[in-house]
């Protein structure tokens, strides 16, 4: 995250405005390194602190930081997240929610057997998930998600996801 704290502290500090070390941590730990949420978030810590103080502003609070990261989380979901996981089959979606029970990588076998079936008959669903990016190979027989947050989005949004299919939880 160091290289996303210099680009931040590089960007504020050549427009005048200063941030405390914890606010620019808290900033770049919360885009994962991920170059659109890199994005998102400096545009919307800016903007929470114009909002705060005005347009001459030339300081970024904590505040502004949270306010702005919130922000550009709940655009990411919609804009990244969902855009990502939209018009899934079911089987790929029970996928998904399968993997976000792991912590880390998850195993092929281990998905399989959540979902009471043969790993062999997820093969399917495995292969349109790696194809749209949005899980990946992690060694052999397992597998992680490929974009930031999937998995907290997916944990948090369980029940409304799994009942686009009819699925009840």
């Amino acid at each position: 995250m160091d290289e996303v704290e210099a680009v931040f502290k590089a960007t504020f500090e050549k427009n005048g405005v200063r941030i405390d070390e914890d606010a620019l941590a808290t900033a770049a730990e919360s885009t994962a390194g991920y170059a659109y949420l890199i994005q998102l978030v400096g545009y919307n810590v800016w903007r929470a602190a114009q909002v705060r103080a005005g347009m001459e502003f030339d300081a970024i609070s904590a505040g502004d930081v949270d306010k702005g990261v919130a922000a550009a989380r709940r655009e990411f979901e919609r804009t990244v997240l969902e855009t990502a996981i939209a018009h899934l089959p079911k089987t790929a979606m029970e996928y998904l929610v399968a993997m976000s029970e792991d912590a880390l990588a998850s195993s092929t076998g281990e998905i399989a057997s959540r979902l009471g079936v043969s790993a062999s008959s997820l093969s399917a669903a495995r292969k349109l998930l790696v194809s749209r990016q949005i899980i990946e190979p992690t060694a052999r027989g397992y597998v992680g998600f490929s974009i930031p947050f999937m998995r907290e989005y997916l944990v948090e949004n369980r029940k409304a996801l799994l009942a686009r299919y009819g699925v009840e939880v």
